[in-house]
């Protein structure tokens, strides 16, 4: 999939756990729609 939440790697060691979250919820829709 190429939909993602993405950041700056201080954005990505601050919230690690909000950006695999927003990403799974983005993966799971996108499949979900399929």
């Amino acid at each position: 999939l190429a939909a993602a939440k993405v950041g700056g790697i201080l954005s990505n060691n601050t919230y690690p756990g909000q950006f695999i979250y927003s990403n799974l919820q983005i993966q799971t829709s996108v499949i979900h729609a399929c």
